[in-house]
């Protein structure tokens, strides 16, 4: 099962293990606060709030990391990643499945404490949980550190023939990922659903309502976040869809954004999306509306008063978008 691409960037860097990890970071705290105004939109920080935008849905690299390797949710060998195929490799062995604690060494240095607690040593059921302490595990490209736990909400389906249905509650504490010299941490609450029963077809939901996350040192919280990506490997490379909403607080701007696709944002393999919408809403009703027109550009469409007429349009590339609002 290949898990996601760039397109998913924004999903889940709690749970994903690019290798391992370790450390005492506490990550960012969450703690719920009053939601703040939203932004006013300007002409001179209207590129920034779709920078803003785009960077969190497609490209944020510790949210990346996690999608692009797969939803982890067992343990693989040492330095390996944390994967749904996995879980159902384990499942096929009662012996592994069996409530037990132990430890992996990683790759380079460092190690994973596990502690599986599972009902039935032949499937999933509720209340199963997988508990991951990452200490400062290094797998050659990526530190990880922070605690991850894994907690089963539902199953239907059968792991032998790895077609299922799965809820998951998972939860991060003071997750760090390093990788070229750059921390990003995150603290979170998830709850998501794997759907692989009708081959090829692979769908996955996600929520949480509030999200943390400290990249190079900016802070960035997400609010009341939805995703729904859908994977069909019978296309090759994999064809992947998501779909997405939610709300930013970033210290690029003076308040807050309502990030949502429009239309679904659609990629192939490894690439960013090269069709699609974002639409960014600030206040008094002015917008920022991201059409993707290809795998390399972007159109921003500009409405700075909201009075729904176009007040300004650019062009970019992704990747001159992207590194408006990047982390210095």
């Amino acid at each position: 099962m290949t898990k996601c691409t760039r397109i998913a960037g924004f999903l889940f860097p709690l749970l994903i293990v690019a290798g391992c990890g370790g450390g005492g970071s506490s990550g960012p705290t969450i703690s719920p606060q009053p939601q703040p105004t939203l932004a006013t939109l300007t002409a001179d920080n209207a590129v920034t709030a779709a920078s803003v935008a785009a960077r969190q849905t497609v490209e944020n690299d510790l949210f990346n990391a996690l999608t692009g390797l797969g939803l982890p949710i067992a343990v693989a060998s040492a330095g390996s990643n944390i994967a749904v195929t996995d879980v159902v490799k384990v499942a096929r062995d009662p012996v592994s499945m069996a409530t037990s604690e132990s430890s992996q060494a990683c790759a380079v240095s460092g190690s994973i404490d596990i502690v599986i607690d599972i009902e039935n040593p032949l499937t999933l059921s509720p209340g199963d949980e997988f508990r991951l302490q990452l200490n400062q595990c290094d797998d050659g490209v990526t530190l990880t550190s922070g605690t991850i736990v894994m907690t089963v909400t539902a199953f239907d389906g059968n792991l032998a023939s790895e077609q299922f249905l799965l809820g998951l509650s998972v939860s991060a504490q003071g997750f760090s990922v390093t990788s070229n010299g750059e921390t990003s941490e995150a603290s979170a609450t998830m709850a998501f659903t794997i759907d692989t029963r009708n081959p090829p077809l692979t769908t996955i939901t996600v929520t949480s309502a509030l999200f943390a996350s400290n990249n190079s040192g900016v802070v960035e919280t997400l609010q009341d976040v939805t995703i729904t990506i859908s994977e069909d490997e019978s296309m090759f490379p994999t064809s992947v869809s998501l779909t997405t909403s939610y709300r930013i607080s970033s210290p690029s701007l003076d308040g807050d954004l309502l990030v949502s696709t429009s239309v679904a944002l659609e990629s192939s393999g490894d690439g960013l999306p090269y069709t699609g919408e974002i639409t960014v809403e600030a206040a008094d009703g002015a917008t920022v509306v991201l059409v993707v027109l290809d795998e390399n550009s972007v159109r921003i469409v500009i409405d700075v008063d909201g009075d729904g007429a176009t007040d300004d349009t650019q062009d970019m590339t992704w990747d001159e978008l992207l590194a408006v609002s990047a982390p210095a």
